[in-house]
């Protein structure tokens, strides 16, 4: 089995492989950074491709993943989000820590209970319109697990996804704010959301 640093090794070297992007985020080039075999650093990668987005023609720091990694280990062990996923505190924790410190980024978590879906989607829907250069960073439940994801675009039908682990979209349909069932595959949380936003263009 690989020791921790020979996997975040092997993760790290993923951060220098920036893609030729195009100047309209519709039709971007620029494509998520991958989980590769650590199933539960879901957390990590929303964050970073949140602010890939955001900040976006411009580039992240390669070691943004490793700097990530020691100030979220200034919060709790290594071993807990490696093995178990980050939590929401610790979303908060690394966007106030660090991204937000790092980066001309805003974050907002504006959900403080569960709301219906309607609302859910006509608030980041109004959010994700009024610039480009914003995501969000959202946990959804399956019946299997929980994921972590970053929401770039948003229709009237689906979620256009940056997501870590190649998930396109959500279409609506699927999803919900109040229990998982048959037709319903996907529960989305509110309380759970991040709306990052850049300073530095105007959003």
């Amino acid at each position: 089995m690989s020791s921790i640093v020979e996997v975040f090794t092997g993760i790290n070297d993923l951060f220098n492989q920036e893609q030729q992007v195009t100047p309209l985020i519709k039709e971007i080039n620029l494509k998520p950074y991958l989980q590769g075999d650590v199933n539960n650093l879901c957390g990590l990668y929303s964050a970073i491709n949140s602010v890939r987005l955001v900040i976006y023609p411009s580039k992240i720091k390669p070691e943004l993943l490793s700097r990530c990694i020691a100030v979220l280990s200034q919060k709790k062990k290594a071993g807990d989000f490696i093995g178990k996923g980050t939590y929401s505190s610790d979303i908060a924790y690394l966007l106030k820590e660090l991204l937000v410190r790092e980066y001309e980024i805003r974050f907002t978590k504006p959900f403080k209970k569960a709301v219906d879906l309607e609302t859910y989607w006509s608030k980041l829907k109004r959010f994700l319109h009024q610039h480009s250069n914003r995501a969000v960073i959202m946990l959804y439940y399956t019946e299997q697990a929980g994921h972590w994801t970053v929401i770039r675009e948003i229709t009237d039908n689906e979620l256009i996804l940056f997501d870590s682990k190649r998930t396109k979209d959500l279409p609506k349909d699927i999803c919900t704010t109040t229990e998982l069932s048959h037709s319903k595959t996907r529960l989305l949380m509110p309380t759970m959301t991040f709306l990052i936003k850049s300073t530095r263009f105007g959003g």
